[in-house]
């Protein structure tokens, strides 16, 4: 975005990073239901949970998002004409725009959802219903707002990506170089193959924004740069803890995201 790039790419760029960060979150709450001791009753137990966890928290946050985007609408319609009334609620604005993906995120955990899920589709379904009925300058501090705490956020998860070679303890002398090495071969070819399968599945359904086989190697070479793996890697060293599975995931992920932040992201 920050380059101008196509708008294309940069659209399938970010949808793609949303779509593979709530299956990743979502796989990895359905996985670690099973290692905390579940019971599974059938083998296709854990593919139900999956896609209910899946369904269940896209749903919610878009039903919650609609929701507010119908009720604010309906009583705040005349803020899109930039009275001089409407200038005086640009604070409620970007307050709700604020506390309703919150108040999201609270309701899908409690309901034993994936709460940063429900709060990624509640936001997309804000900004494509909501926000167009937000006054000019709601938006325009709304977004800022909103651009300014993504910078900062991310800024924050690479220092602690950082830290984390420090504050974590890792596993270098069983894991060695070899594994290293093979682990971030077989994760750039199964990228690369996920891909190019999916854009080929896509390209049959389309007529035209076709994704060129030059999309494809953007993406493919733009992939992974470790926010929420280094999250979720974080986390499994509480919760695989059997012969320090979870510590063998940080290190790995820790190294991988490395190599793509300084390798891939620095050509």
């Amino acid at each position: 975005k920050e380059m101008n790039a196509n708008k294309m790419i940069y659209s399938l760029l970010f949808g793609e990073s949303i779509l593979n960060d709530a299956i990743a979150i979502i796989l990895y709450k359905t996985i670690s239901m099973l290692v905390t001791g579940k019971e599974v009753a059938d083998w296709y137990d854990p593919i139900t949970d999956f896609f209910t966890l899946l369904i269940g928290s896209v749903l919610l946050g878009l039903g919650i998002g609609v929701a507010y985007s119908i009720v604010f609408k309906k009583y705040f319609g005349n803020a899109a004409s930039n009275s001089a009334e409407a200038q005086e609620e640009d604070n409620t604005e970007v307050t709700m725009m604020i506390f309703v993906p919150w108040v999201a995120y609270l309701i899908g955990e409690g309901l034993d959802l994936s709460g940063i899920v429900v709060i990624l589709f509640c936001g997309i379904a804000l900004t494509k219903y909501a926000l167009p009925n937000l006054t000019r300058s709601g938006r325009r501090l709304t977004q800022r707002l909103y651009s300014t705490l993504g910078n900062t956020f991310e800024n924050i998860v690479f220092i602690f990506i950082g830290i984390g070679f420090f504050s974590f303890e890792h596993e270098w002398e069983d894991i060695g170089l070899w594994t290293i090495i093979i682990v971030s071969v077989i994760i750039t070819l199964s990228r690369g193959f996920q891909v190019k399968v999916l854009s080929i599945a896509l390209n049959k359904f389309r007529e035209r924004n076709m994704i060129t086989n030059n999309y494809q190697n953007v993406m493919i070479y733009s992939g992974f740069r470790g926010a929420m793996a280094f999250a979720l890697a974080a986390n499994a060293t509480k919760t695989f803890t059997t012969n320090s599975a979870g510590s063998y995931m940080l290190t790995l992920t820790l190294v991988y995201a490395t190599l793509t932040i300084f390798l891939q992201g620095s050509f």
